[in-house]
């Protein structure tokens, strides 16, 4: 291989970065390297080196010459491949090739493998000759020396095709499906057409397109309405979501459902903040939006259930009514009002839907409302209430003797609004007077709602009554016998120290981390209703009890296990006997307010001011009106079916959505596109289909979990615990 003088200039000229600079010299080498295919070397580094000297006083010669001169060629040659090193290509070395194994000795895989070359050509000239495959083997099959084979092929080439081509429309699922595909992946609009184009060019047309999803969820969706002012946000209307959602459930039905049925649903509503804010036009500068959600919880007909929610505790059945901008407040709260009337009118009324050919008559029944207590006590009007079930008094519920009376559920919204008309003036003002709980019952502001509100904290009974019974660990380990915690107290360090201990054995002996700062950075603490299950019914509060000084540590054992069992049948789906849990719950009611007294300064104490501890309403609502709860609940099972885990966990669906699949244009189209989004994922049908990808449990029967760590299935045999044995004595 040679280059001549004007190809060398050529390779010089493409090696300038431009006009004005000479050319990359490193860059020369390489090309010409490559094209006398030798080494990279000094020698030709050298020969290059003359060659660039040459160049230059060429070029410079070249500036005063003529056009006509310039023009002239040289093909004297400069460079050849034999005056350098050539590079040597390594003959490759073929590997020997395993000697094929005979078919008698391969599996059924290495069966299919083998002949999958084959299959494939009879495929490709069954389509080109409009022909099925076995027709086509049927003729391979007529060409055999055998006798035998000759007439089973030409049987099955005498039988008349079933279909010449594939019926593609039988391959597609259905939009059902494919709503549940765009929910579970994330998929917007441009993703899902993506991944129908890819399919599409395998020759798999299986997804429906996307106007049919759009198409159908408008079919299947209440308009989104904006709220009323003054508030920002928007709602689905009540009377279409429930007429909505009662018919898709019943399409799922055998035909023999009745004609008249009661749909049971909770009603509740969270705030949820840490929420970005984007430069919008008229934008509410607000991090938090409140959530009102809805979950189908059953239906009831002639006496019968005909239909139970499986997973009454998941984000994904739990449906939006309303997005609204703003922090949980009387004034926010205000626009839940717009519900009043319907659910009046579902639950007196009701409406009628056509489920096939059959026309049902359906009610809706709110059996229970989702909110903490905080969230009660403000929609109720009860600032200044102790519980938002009785009308007692915070004295009256740490009387040991009113304990031993017992509780009951007295309050109801038709008599806190001819309170509220009793308590107020000519302006609508609430007269207030020290000490006038036994007149005013707590009552602050006008009650939100004119429908009965029974609020149940399954999920907060568990985490507020976890943190009370470890801050009294943290106390009774600092010896510290007074119940605040404020930090220009006397006591303060020794808290801080003995909470630190308790915190660093956790971490060490069971991973887990109480009680830390939220590492998210949205607020909070890093104890979930997992660390609270974990310490309190797993094996941990043994490890914090046996931290205590030994005088505390019996009484502590005492109320650990209580609580514990109390809790987990608060929280389960068995049958209590009603009559022993209430016994159970008194008992350590009266634990909580005797086993820690305090002499008391005063000259008339109350029984109040003889304990160290208070008891938190959340612990009172547990202990005093959870057995009538349960027994309202299908006159006494555990209230698991009412826990608000399900809305809470929307606040990381509604953060995601409000990210990723909203418009940004605006925040009136922001909320738009997320209640319309997680409107479809909580869909009956869409989590029906959706629950039938979920492993199958062979023991259980039940779909969630697979048979290896099935529960019930991994048993282990031996004497009961006394956390179990009490369980087994209060359910059946």
């Amino acid at each position: 291989m040679k280059i001549t003088w004007d190809e060398f200039c050529s390779i010089c000229k493409d090696a300038k970065p431009n006009n004005f600079k000479p050319p990359d010299w490193t860059i020369v080498e390489t090309r010409v390297a490559t094209i006398l295919s030798v080494k990279q070397d000094s020698l030709l580094h050298d020969k290059l080196v003359e060659l660039k000297t040459k160049y230059n006083r060429f070029t410079a010669a070249r500036r005063n010459k003529g056009s006509e001169q310039r023009d002239v060629p040289c093909t004297d040659v400069v460079l050849d491949s034999e005056d350098f090193v050539p590079i040597v290509i390594p003959e490759a070395v073929v590997p020997k090739k395993k000697p094929k194994k005979s078919l008698d000795q391969l599996g059924e895989r290495q069966l299919k493998n083998r002949t999958n070359e084959i299959w494939t050509k009879v495929k490709e000239y069954a389509d080109e000759n409009n022909e099925t495959p076995l027709r086509i083997l049927a003729l391979l099959l007529k060409k055999c020396n055998d006798k035998n084979a000759r007439d089973f092929g030409d049987h099955v080439w005498q039988q008349p095709a079933a279909s010449s081509t594939p019926d593609h429309s039988l391959l597609t699922i259905s939009v059902d499906a494919g709503m549940s595909i765009m929910v579970d992946c994330q998929l917007g609009r441009e993703t899902y057409n993506k991944l129908r184009t890819t399919l599409r060019q395998q020759g798999h047309d299986i997804i429906p397109p996307w106007i049919n999803l759009r198409t159908t969820q408008t079919a299947i969706s209440p308009k989104p309405q904006p709220l009323p002012d003054p508030h920002e946000g928007v709602y689905m209307p009540y009377a279409e979501a429930m007429k909505i959602t009662a018919k898709r459930i019943m399409e799922t039905l055998p035909p023999t459902i009745p004609s008249s049925v009661v749909m049971d649903i909770k009603l509740g509503f969270d705030g949820s903040g840490s929420h970005a804010i984007y430069r919008q036009v008229q934008n509410a500068k607000t991090n938090n939006i409140i959530m009102s959600m809805f979950c189908p919880l059953s239906i009831k007909g002639d006496g019968e259930t005909q239909w139970t929610q499986q997973t009454p505790n998941s984000a994904h059945t739990h449906r939006p009514l309303a997005l609204q901008l703003g922090k949980e407040s009387s004034e926010t709260l205000q626009s839940l009002q717009i519900f009043d009337d319907d659910i009046n009118r579902m639950k007196g009324d009701g409406f009628t839907t056509i489920v096939g050919e059959k026309e049902v008559a359906v009610k809706v029944n709110v059996a229970s409302h989702m909110m903490d207590l905080k969230a009660a006590n403000l929609y109720l009007g009860l600032g200044g209430a102790y519980c938002d079930l009785c009308d007692h008094s915070r004295a009256d519920c740490h009387d040991p003797d009113v304990v031993r009376d017992g509780f009951e559920i007295t309050r109801n919204v038709t008599d806190l609004h001819s309170l509220f008309e009793e308590v107020t003036d000519d302006d609508g003002v609430i007269i207030k007077h020290r000490e006038d709980y036994d007149t005013r019952k707590g009552l602050t502001t006008k009650p939100i709602p004119n429908h009965e509100v029974i609020s149940v904290q399954v999920l907060h009974a568990l985490l507020r009554t976890f943190d009370h019974f470890m801050k009294i660990a943290v106390h009774l380990k600092a010896e510290v016998f007074e119940w605040s915690e404020s930090d220009s107290s006397h006591y303060h360090q020794f808290l801080v120290a003995a909470k630190k201990e308790i915190q660093t054995t956790i971490n060490d002996v069971l991973g887990e981390r109480w009680d830390f700062p939220d590492g998210t950075g949205k607020g909070g603490t890093s104890t979930t209703g997992n660390t609270a299950r974990r310490i309190l019914h797993h094996g941990g509060r043994d490890i914090v009890i046996q931290m205590l000084p030994e005088r505390f540590q019996d009484v502590m054992k005492m109320i650990g296990q209580y609580l514990s069992v109390v809790l987990r049948l608060f929280s389960s789906s068995q049958n209590i006997n009603v009559k022993e849990y209430k016994k159970v719950c008194t008992s350590l009611y009266l634990l909580y307010l005797e086993s820690f007294p305090i002499q008391s300064k005063k000259r008339n104490p109350k029984p109040i001011d003889l304990m160290w501890i208070s008891v938190p309403p959340s612990l009172h609502k547990l202990l005093a009106h959870s057995w009538e709860l349960i027994e309202m609940n299908d006159g006494g099972r555990g209230l698991k079916c009412f826990d608000e885990s399900g809305l809470e966990a929307n606040n990381k669906i509604l953060r995601s959505i409000r990210l990723k699949l909203a418009r940004k244009t605006s925040q009136a189209d922001n909320l738009e596109d997320v209640i319309n989004r997680m409107w479809i994922a909580s869909d009956p049908k869409v989590n029906h289909i959706r629950q039938q990808t979920q492993p199958f449990c062979r023991h259980c029967k039940e779909r969630g979990h697979s048979t290896r760590y099935c529960k019930n299935n991994n048993l282990v045999f031996g004497p009961l615990s006394g956390d179990d044995s009490l369980f087994e004595r209060l359910s059946f």
